[in-house]
């Protein structure tokens, strides 16, 4: 086992992106309750690595993005309600996605991590 980086990115007010040093995504949105599902916010893991991604592939003029290439792998979801997280910002989702992504005994915090696909503003 390993510590791993990890870097949280506020892509909007409502998302939340997590990456770490070893290419692992996942991404966290807010959503709204629906008559069926009384949930607040949304995970989305990817199974495939940024590692595993040619950024030669990525061209904005044919609408191919990170996230083009990412969904081209498997993903899951988990969908959280009002029971279990107060919102998307919730830090309770991040350390899931941190358990999620496994293989590390740690992780630590750098929001210098994966800037090749995930500038700093």
């Amino acid at each position: 086992m390993e510590t791993i980086k990890y870097r949280v990115i506020a892509d909007s007010s409502e998302e939340n992106i997590i990456v770490t040093s070893n290419g692992n995504v996942a991404c966290i949105r807010e959503t709204f309750d629906g008559a069926d599902a009384p949930r607040v916010a949304t995970t989305e893991y990817y199974q495939m690595p940024l590692t595993e991604i040619d950024k030669s592939l990525i061209n904005e003029e044919e609408c191919v993005d990170v996230w083009t290439l990412l969904g081209e792998g498997k993903m899951y979801y988990n969908d959280w309600n009002k029971d279990q997280v107060e919102d998307h910002n919730d830090p309770k989702l991040v350390e899931d996605c941190l358990q999620w992504f496994g293989g590390a005994t740690e992780f630590v915090r750098d929001d210098t991590i994966q800037t090749d696909f995930f500038p700093i503003d």
